[in-house]
């Protein structure tokens, strides 16, 4: 019983962590991804966001994207499909790192 209260506890302070984040790291991302049993293949199908780019966003590999709105577009549609507000993340993620490329 307490192990299943500590599962539920856990869960519940996840969620939290979730709704009250500012900043968004790939890592982050990907576990919220993998809490919810989604997967990339499934996120590629229904967005139609190639699965390099899911996974480069996830790896935090920014030189894939040709330019600054294609990442925050595709992250948009990445975030909403796993159930985050979108402006939120596209917000706090790029706010965590520079992007490389100038245009």
């Amino acid at each position: 019983m307490s192990e299943e209260l500590t599962s539920e506890q856990s869960v519940h302070s996840f969620e939290s962590e979730m709704n009250q984040k500012e900043f968004f790291t790939g890592e982050f991302l990907r576990q919220v991804r993998e809490f919810r049993k989604i997967s990339l293949d499934e996120i590629a199908d229904k967005t139609r966001v190639g699965k390099n780019y899911l996974r480069a966003i996830e790896e935090e590999d920014l030189d894939v994207f040709p330019a600054l709105v294609y990442l925050k577009g595709f992250l948009r549609q990445y975030s909403k499909y796993i159930g985050l507000n979108p402006e939120k993340v596209v917000a706090g993620y790029v706010k965590l790192r520079s992007f490389k490329k100038t245009y």
